[in-house]
């Protein structure tokens, strides 16, 4: 609907198209800008980050080698070395040990001022036993071994320690304590230094957060155990124990595999970020800076946002601009199209206002001729009208008798083929008729020269014979007419010794000679029915007349049978000679029907030695012109027992494929030639003798098909030539 009303005006289409192309072009314009902020940022935040780590993780490890020297320091303090000589060498009970116990707790006193970062610092013997605590003196006397967690160093190992960060079982904090040897001035080990550092300075510098602005978050990662935790610089509280929870992100995990970089991905918190995220080896930790994507890119936000106002205001200005130029172009144009409707309608005479002188102004003027022009064809047009109506009427009459001519033409030209073959078959067909008049001709003379001697006989043997001889009589002539098959020689030579060794057990003389005349009658029952005959003493002579009597049934089956041969070819021959109605009147037909009227006509050449293949396959009724389909199968059929000659094999085959009819026919003659295949449906073209083939015959068959719009096909192959009949079902007619 919307684009029908689009195209109903040429100003909305105009509109709407520089509409579209306005936001699209600010849409991409923005889209790409903002894009390109937006890696630009991204590109200037990463670099923020990484300076800000590079510096925390320089000053990170500044602090922790001063913590270091500083716990070297005070294990190399030669006061500090005598106190504790003395504490080691006396007994806690004398007044020499608690003196130099408390010269030794002012001295540490006086160093924890001076360094804050050492929080808790105790000297244990080389036992473990703890002599000196500096914040807990319920530690002093107790066992506490040298080892994890604490970081154990030594002068020289200084600049390759890795500090272990735990969590304290006491403050529930993430804590660093560090062990260094106590030695004598023989350098003889006399306990060690141990140090707890106060990480809240690290925790400071971790957090601070300049040049990162608001969102902006700095932090250490350590490995407790199993666990990933926070070491410094967590916005949450230091006492809130979520502090010491597991934490994971996609910068965590890839700092704590010993890899650096940075990305675009959800922090501990779930909080898209932009992060950089070091692994510092010489401190065994993961330094993060991180900041919200929402706060990095909000530059590029409202960069788009800005540009998609401004876009839109601009194309707001364009369009309405464009809209007032579009209707000065499109004015003019509608008053031509104005003036075209009044056209269409009939007006003939209106023309078109010329508003401009540019383009749309000359095609006001080119319009306005046409306009004029029109105005006088229309009047000629008018003229014309008046006689054409005759000259069409004329010409079509003209048309119909020249159809006519054409139509009867053709048809004359068909039959005159159809004559052409008649007169090729009259020889072959008047020996066909001949022959079943001599059959007929000799049975007659048979039963006439019969009757002339049985007529004046029978009487008398009836007379002669008693009732039941001439019921016995009556039978056996009964019996004998039933019989009709026909026996070989052997069956009939065996059918005479069984008559003849029955009729040697009832006695009969003359076995022989009777047994000879029931084969001749063909009796196979039992003769004990006849006996009354067989008494007879002129046996022999009833059983001749009695033959005679069935010979002439037998004659009378022969001239029925000759008949129904020469009224079975009068019948094609009738069927052939028949003139086509030029209507083509179709009926339904058995198409075999129509193939056996062929197969007739040229029943006497076919029968000289061309062997009839019939492969008919169950086909429904066709609908057809039956004279002109019978004119196909002649002229195919004439054509193959031409190229057999006069000993081969003809198969003809039916069949139904994809709702069509279709008859092969198919001669072993010889093949057809590549360069004569094209031309054998031309007309006149012919491979006879001249004199014995006009060159229609194919061409006919061709026109014939189609109009049952068929086809017809040939191939020649393997010694063999196929002509290939396609007729199409009527799709009206279920038989």
């Amino acid at each position: 609907m919307m684009k029908g009303w689009l195209r109903r005006s040429l100003l909305r289409q105009m509109v709407s198209y520089f509409s579209g192309l306005s936001v699209i072009t600010v849409s991409v314009v923005a889209i790409g800008s903002y894009f390109h902020a937006r890696s630009s940022l991204s590109t200037e935040v990463v670099n923020r980050l990484t300076v800000a780590t590079q510096l925390k993780s320089l000053q990170l490890q500044k602090w922790l080698e001063n913590q270091l020297r500083d716990i070297l320091v005070v294990s190399q303090d030669v006061e500090i070395q005598e106190l504790l000589g003395q504490l080691l060498a006396s007994d806690p009970s004398q007044p020499a040990y608690q003196k130099a116990y408390t010269n030794l707790k002012k001295n540490i006193g006086r160093i924890s001022l001076v360094k804050p970062n050492l929080g808790s610092i105790r000297v244990t013997r080389n036992s473990g036993f703890v002599i000196f605590s500096s914040t807990d003196s319920k530690l002093e006397g107790t066992y506490l071994p040298l080892g994890d967690p604490a970081t154990y160093f030594t002068s020289d190992r200084i600049n390759t320690v890795v500090p272990n960060f735990y969590i304290s079982p006491r403050t529930n904090k993430v804590s660093i304590t560090v062990t260094t040897s106590l030695l004598d001035e023989n350098n003889v080990k006399m306990g060690a230094v141990t140090a707890d550092f106060n990480l809240d300075y690290i925790d400071a510098l971790i957090r601070d957060n300049t040049g990162l602005g608001e969102t902006g978050e700095t932090y250490l990662i350590g490995k407790a155990g199993t666990k990933t935790i926070f070491v410094a610089g967590n916005q949450m509280e230091p006492k809130d124990p979520s502090r010491t929870k597991a934490v994971y992100s996609d910068g965590i995990d890839q700092a704590i595999k010993q890899q650096s970089g940075f990305g675009l991905y959800n922090n501990y918190a779930g909080i898209p970020v932009v992060g950089v995220y070091w692994w510092l080896p010489s401190q065994n930790l993961a330094l993060i800076a991180e900041i919200n994507q929402d706060k990095a890119f909000a530059p590029a936000d409202r960069l788009a946002i800005n540009i998609l106002i401004l876009g839109f205001l601009s194309s707001s200005i364009l369009l309405i601009a464009i809209y007032l130029f579009s209707r000065q172009i499109t004015r003019p144009i509608l008053a031509i199209n104005t003036t075209a409707a009044r056209l269409a309608e009939g007006e003939l005479n209106q023309t078109a206002p010329i508003m401009t002188e540019d383009e749309v102004g000359v095609l006001a003027q080119t319009f306005n001729k046409m306009a004029k022009q029109l105005e006088i064809s229309f009047h000629k047009l008018e003229e014309y009208s008046q006689t054409l109506e005759q000259k069409v009427e004329e010409r079509t009459q003209e048309l119909s008798q020249t159809l006519a001519h054409l139509q009867t033409t053709q048809a004359e030209l068909i039959q005159s083929e159809k004559m052409a073959a008649l007169g090729q078959l009259t020889a072959s067909v008047a020996h066909e008729v001949n022959t079943p008049l001599g059959v007929i001709r000799s049975a007659t003379g048979n039963i006439i020269a019969t009757l002339k001697v049985l007529l004046p006989q029978l009487p008398v043997l009836m007379q002669r014979l008693n009732p039941l001889q001439q019921a016995a009589f009556i039978a056996l002539v009964n019996t004998s007419l039933q019989q009709q098959q026909s026996l070989s020689t052997k069956e009939e030579r065996q059918m005479r010794r069984r008559l003849q060794t029955e009729l040697d057990a009832l006695g009969i003389a003359k076995a022989q000679e009777i047994a000879d005349q029931f084969a001749l009658l063909r009796i196979e029952s039992s003769l004990e029915v006849y006996q009354h005959l067989l008494e007879a003493p002129d046996c022999d002579e009833i059983l001749q007349v009695a033959y005679k009597l069935v010979q002439q049934n037998q004659n009378a089956i022969s001239i029925q049978q000759e008949v129904d041969r020469a009224a079975k070819i009068v019948f094609a021959l009738k069927t052939y000679s028949h003139r086509s109605s030029e209507t083509g009147e179709k009926s339904l037909i058995q198409i075999s029907e129509s193939l056996e009227i062929a197969l007739t006509l040229y029943q006497s050449r076919l029968k000289q030695g061309i062997e009839v293949i019939r492969k008919y396959e169950p086909v429904p009724y066709l609908l057809c012109d039956p004279d002109a389909l019978t004119q196909v199968w002649v002229n195919l059929i004439d054509n193959a027992i031409y190229a057999i000659g006069k000993v081969g094999t003809l198969e003809i085959a039916i069949a139904q494929q994809a709702g069509k009819v279709i008859v092969e026919i198919t001669n072993s003659g010889a093949e057809i030639p590549d360069e004569i295949m094209p031309r054998l449906f031309e007309p006149f073209f012919t491979t006879k003798p001249r004199g014995e083939g006009s060159g229609l015959g194919l061409d006919i068959v061709r026109q014939i098909l189609r109009k049952h719009d068929g086809d017809i096909q040939v191939s020649s192959q393997n010694e063999q030539v196929t002509f290939s009949v396609i007729i199409p079902l009527s799709k009206d007619i279920k038989c």
